[in-house]
């Protein structure tokens, strides 16, 4: 997948403004004001670079993430395969490798922007002036 196909990707769990999901190996910067679509303002990948709109990545996601209704359009995009695996198992093996106990991570993958400060122009429908 792009990195712009991961950003819009990102995007869909953004829809209300807040995240509606979990990632790792990234960070996503957002403006939960923006309009739906143009919130995501900055991908950083876990080695500390930012996400390369032109490059391609492997993502692994769950299949029912991949399924549902907005989903549908990345199988479109993507090479895909599916692993004759359950996530559970998968974290379960990973877990078992690090030392114990396991300490996870309590900084935020998503983390909210401010809202721009620079004013925007609106229009003044009384006097059909912009200001």
């Amino acid at each position: 997948m792009t990195g712009a196909n991961v950003s819009r990707y990102l995007e869909r769990w953004l829809l209300s403004g807040v995240p509606s999901a979990h990632v790792s190996g990234v960070t996503v910067d957002y403006d939960s004001t923006a309009v739906s679509g143009a919130r995501v303002k900055r991908v950083t990948l876990s080695t500390g670079t930012l996400l390369d709109p032109t490059r391609i990545y492997t993502v692994v996601i769950n299949d029912y993430m991949l399924d549902e209704p907005e989903g549908a359009p990345y199988r479109t995009v993507l090479s895909y395969k599916v692993l004759p695996l359950r996530d559970i198992d998968s974290l379960a093996r990973y877990l078992a490798t690090l030392p114990q106990p396991v300490h996870g991570s309590s900084e935020a993958r998503f983390r909210p922007i401010p809202a721009s400060t620079t004013p925007r122009k609106t229009q003044d429908t009384t006097q059909g002036t912009t200001r």
